[in-house]
């Protein structure tokens, strides 16, 4: 069925059954096929925003044949942008989703050799797992983002989310205590503020 000028397929079970007649090991090359093109074929920045979620839903189903790092790195910019739009429209899960999609094609030395995007991604991705409420996940995250900072700047934004996280999950007295190694961290020390002091205040 035509619509704005593509075509949609008139029922999904339709949309199953021409997909099921696709060999098994040829969907992921189809995939990649799909969604190259349709990139290439994008002219402005606006038409790829449009166009994003296309695009990476089938590179992402072809990740396994896009072998060289360049590519790979350009896939996972084309994730964020997809994650960054699906924030937009308050789709958090989507949006973690396409993050930690993003994350995947970074390579193993990604911190040494791409510091900056590593970093914008897993910051994005930690976002959108605390607000979809995927703590494991978040856990994973916010280790790799602290591990591998290179400076104290760049180790707040994992800290706010482990605060919160920890916060969330009701472990509140070990939320008091990271926020008071995090303000040392900062150079600001509380004499007599302790953990067990700010607690009590805090759940009488």
């Amino acid at each position: 069925i035509p619509s704005s000028k593509k075509f949609v397929w008139a029922h999904d079970q339709m949309h199953l059954a021409a997909y099921e007649l696709i060999p098994p090991n040829k969907r992921a090359a189809i995939h990649l096929l799909v969604g190259s093109r349709i990139y290439m074929n994008t002219t402005s920045d606006e038409s790829l925003y449009n166009l994003i979620f296309d695009i990476v839903n089938n590179m992402n189903l072809g990740s396994e044949l896009i072998i060289t790092q360049d590519q790979r790195d350009e896939v996972a910019q084309l994730n964020l942008v997809a994650g960054k739009k699906a924030v937009v429209s308050s789709s958090f899960k989507n949006a973690a989703s396409y993050f930690m999609a993003g994350i995947r094609f970074l390579s193993e030395d990604c911190w040494k050799c791409n510091y900056k995007p590593s970093m914008i991604l897993h910051q994005a991705a930690s976002e959108a797992l605390f607000v979809s409420g995927n703590f494991e996940t978040l856990k994973d995250i916010i280790h790799a983002q602290l591990k591998n900072a290179n400076c104290l700047d760049d180790k707040l934004h994992a800290y706010y989310c482990q605060v919160r996280f920890l916060y969330a999950s009701s472990n509140v007295k070990e939320a008091m205590e990271k926020s008071l190694s995090i303000l040392a961290e900062l150079g600001e020390t509380f004499i007599e503020a302790t953990p067990d002091l700010i607690y009590r205040k805090v759940v009488s």
